[in-house]
């Protein structure tokens, strides 16, 4: 089980694309890197094609 905190869950009416990008951004750090980094991070914790999934809201990614 994952508690969430209203003010640090991901934001559930954005795209996860969104929500990732704000999670990984930094100065020097480019979209596509943030979204490869979180792909990447997706595929450790089993959700099945990662590449795909993360345009997916946060409540479609809940329980896969």
């Amino acid at each position: 089980m994952v508690y969430q905190e209203p003010m640090t869950a991901l934001n559930r009416l954005s795209p996860s694309e969104i929500n990732w990008g704000r999670c990984f951004a930094s100065p020097g750090v480019k979209k596509r890197e943030a979204l490869d980094r979180a792909a990447d991070l997706l595929q450790q914790v089993g959700i099945p094609s990662p590449t795909s999934r993360i345009n997916d809201y946060p409540h479609h990614l809940s329980g896969v």
